[in-house]
């Protein structure tokens, strides 16, 4: 049992460095999230000096459809285990711009293009972008947020996302190879 609190501890931090990497180098807070037991949770994060994180205000396991983290990760499950979580999880409107429309939540992920964005949708003020982080027997998301008024999402950005989600990805399975058993994060 100590060896599994050893092993995840280790998990952790690596999880944390890589979340400090991103926030080096794109001057943003960096989160991670994961998709496990049909519940989108938060994993960790890491502030950036200039740019903090988003008060989070409402649990991000009531509030996937209006955050680029969720998105993502339910961008990424098959339709069925879509439509289950999204069965049991209202579409609450969070700001004025959240999407709280079935079908069109469902249009946006279905034509995800491998990336998520959130633009005032969690909370006014503020922009998040996530990338998928792929790793065996994870569903997970890697996502920044920046002050809207500053905030530009471009392909530099994403690529440098990915890059660091490819990193995450590589990491999370080696873990897994490591320990021969599936981290719970």
């Amino acid at each position: 049992f100590q060896d599994e609190i050893d092993a995840r501890g280790v998990f952790l931090a690596r999880v944390r460095a890589a979340l400090r990497d991103v926030t080096d180098e794109v001057g943003a807070t960096a989160y991670l999230s994961r998709y496990a037991d049909g519940e989108v949770h938060l994993v960790d994060i890491v502030d950036a000096i200039h740019n903090p994180r988003v008060e989070l205000w409402v649990g991000l396991h009531s509030s996937a459809h209006a955050t680029a983290l969720g998105k993502q990760i339910l961008a990424d499950l098959t339709p069925e285990d879509r439509h289950d979580y999204l069965s049991r999880h209202p579409l609450e409107q969070l700001t004025h711009r959240t999407i709280s429309d079935r079908r069109t939540l469902l249009t946006q992920l279905e034509h995800s293009p491998g990336w998520a964005v959130d633009m005032e949708e969690y909370a006014i003020g503020s922009t998040c972008v996530a990338v998928p982080v792929i790793a065996p027997h994870v569903n997970a998301s890697l996502a920044i947020s920046l002050p809207s008024d500053t905030a530009v999402v471009d392909r530099s950005l994403v690529r440098k996302l990915h890059v660091a989600a490819r990193r995450l990805s590589l990491q999370l399975g080696a873990d897994q190879m490591d320990t021969g058993s599936e981290f719970t994060i």
